[in-house]
Formats: structure tokens, sequence, C-alpha cells
């Protein structure tokens, strides 16, 4: 089956997407929550006011479910680069990640099922590259650490819990010492990423390295992803490279966390994007 693809830009595949889902989801909340309280008032009975959130709730939750099937279909039917695309619907809280429970209430009839299981043909195919203007601002290596702010947080957070268990627990409380058991693990996240040898990526024209493991040249790579992973209730973005071939550790892929770097994720990709086309390019760089 042949798919053709258009060009519609991924910037305006959400914007779109914006617009027939969250803005009216966000009008129907409002409106909803308003005449709950409004109409509880004028009948002065106050059930009228949980009655009115479990509609309103359900109304927008009927919404999302018919319009993202419609939008999921107009989206990635139209738009060439349909990993980036997805990730950032995901990121944007347009969609559901894959498997999740929640993915699963959007209402679709066997025509558009079937549409959609087409559309799987084109995750086959990797994006395009796209070209970015390179005034020669960033400089031949980045290297990229964790932010000073979430570690403060992370030890922050183990000096409150460690203290708060301990006066709770000298005062009899055993929950105290649940308290200080739990303190341990911001204190490890903290600790371990705070006295790393080396920034967790580091980006240059040749290639790119994650933490302890080899360095990787661009032409080596078949594919760079951010990947949303989703365990339980714990949930990050995971920066995926896939090998042509098993690197110098014999394996196939490697990944890191991107939940607590210094960079955004969108800055972290343009950045990817930049030096693999410095690379293309094999244009001189500027030193820093």
């Amino acid at each position: 089956m042949f798919i053709k693809m258009k060009k519609l830009s991924v910037d305006r595949a959400l914007q779109k997407g914006q617009q027939m889902l969250n803005y009216p989801i966000l009008a129907l909340m409002i409106i909803g929550f308003v005449e709950s309280v409004h109409l509880s008032l004028i009948f002065d009975n106050g059930w009228l006011i949980p009655i009115g959130f479990v509609t309103t709730f359900v109304t927008m939750w009927l919404w999302w479910s018919f319009r993202i099937t419609k939008w999921r279909i107009w989206a990635f039917e139209n738009c060439r680069n349909v990993h980036e695309l997805k990730r950032r619907a995901i990121e944007d809280k347009l969609i559901w990640p894959d498997g999740s429970k929640f993915e699963k209430t959007e209402i679709r009839s066997a025509k558009q099922r079937k549409r959609i299981k087409a559309l799987e043909l084109k995750f086959q195919i990797a994006d395009e590259p796209d070209y970015f203007y390179d005034d020669g601002s960033i400089p031949d290596k980045t290297e990229i650490h964790y932010s000073k702010t979430f570690l403060a947080i992370y030890w922050f957070t183990g000096i409150g819990l460690l203290f708060y268990g301990f006066n709770i627990f000298v005062s009899g409380d055993v929950w105290g010492y649940f308290l200080m058991f739990v303190s341990i693990f911001p204190f490890y996240t903290a600790y371990k990423k705070s006295f790393i040898k080396q920034a967790p990526i580091i980006l240059s024209s040749e290639g790119i390295q994650i933490q302890e493991n080899p360095f990787v040249k661009w032409e080596d790579i078949k594919l760079i992803e951010n990947k949303f992973n989703h365990s339980g209730n714990t949930t990050s973005w995971h920066l995926t490279v896939s090998f042509h071939k098993k690197d110098l550790h014999g394996k196939w892929a490697i990944s890191i966390s991107t939940n607590d770097l210094e960079v955004l994720l969108e800055e972290l990709e343009l950045l990817i994007k930049v030096y693999q086309q410095r690379n293309k390019n094999n244009l001189p760089q500027n030193k820093h």
C-alpha cells in the first residue's frame, strides 16, 4: 500500500491539534465548573457541584476521545516527519504513549482503525533531516551536564525527608523510620549525578558520546530518537542511539534519561541536528 507523504510541518500539525483538542477542552472545563457552582447556588443544592464536575469531566473526555482520532489521522497522513510529530504530540499532552491505558479510550470506527493501521508503514521510514542556518555560534564541542537546579532539589528533598523523619522518629512515631529510609533515594540520585567523571552527553561535529560509553561517529549511527518511557507510575524521556554495528562494548544501542539535563529536550535535539549537519557538510567550525 502506498502512502502519499505531504508537506505538513510538525509545528503546524501540533498547532492544529491544540485548536482541535486542548482549547475546546479548556473551554469545556471552565464553563462546566463555573456552571456547576452557579446552578448549585440557583437551586440551593450542593450536590449539583460534584454532579456537574463529573459531567464536565466525562464531556471533556468524550470530546478528546472522538476528536483525537480525527486529528491523529489528519496529522500523521499529511506530515512527513512522523517520528518527531509523535514524540512532540506526547510531550504536548495531545496523545498518550503507546500501550497506555488512556490511549485505549480513543474512539475509532472500523474505517478509522484501518487508516491508522496503514500509517504504520510511515514509521518504517526515518524522518527527513531539517536544514538549519549555522552561524558558527555553537562551538566545536558541547558538553551537556545535569541541571544544577534539579540536583539541588534532590539534595534538599533528601535532607528534608531525613530531618523530618528523624524528628518524627524521636517522638515515637515509626513513620519517621520509613521517611528516613525513603530519603536514601533522592540522596543516591543526587550523589550519582553530582560526582560523575564526565558530562552525560558530549556532542561534536564528529559524533556523540553518552556517559562512559565509547565515542560514536555520526556515520555509524542508524537512528537517534527521544522515547517516552513509562513503567508503572514512573515516566521519563530517554535519548536512544542505535548503531549500524555493535560498538566497542558489544552494544547495538545506548540510552540515557534526559529528564534532569541542563538543556530542554528541544535544545538537545537542535544541537544534535546542527552537529549532524556539520558532519554531513564538512564545514569549518568556529573555535571556542
